[in-house]
């Protein structure tokens, strides 16, 4: 699979009372928007939703943030799939 962006991961940190990202690592990932289907089954909006196939390494969880291509996107759900012999990760993202 090709990874043609790369990416930074960050993740919520309680400082004091507030809540805030940092960053907590890079990785590679391929972007693609949801079809007008996928849309409405997650619930999104039209022109914010979007499927990242990450490497089955990358350290990504629901609640993270990914920034790509300066775009901030939120991670709604992460899945962990085997085609072939290649394992990857699926991230169900929206722009934020």
């Amino acid at each position: 699979m090709l990874f043609p962006h790369s990416a930074t991961v960050q993740a919520s940190t309680k400082v004091g009372t507030n809540y805030t990202y940092v960053d907590t690592g890079t990785t590679i990932c391929f972007l693609q928007p949801l079809s007008d289907q996928e849309v409405q089954l997650y619930g999104m909006t039209f022109g914010k939703g979007f499927n990242c196939y990450l490497p089955f390494t990358s350290v990504v969880a629901d609640k993270m943030r990914l920034i790509i291509d300066g775009v901030t996107y939120g991670v709604k759900g992460i899945k962990t799939y085997t085609f072939g012999s290649l394992k990857h990760k699926r991230a169900l993202l929206e722009a934020l």
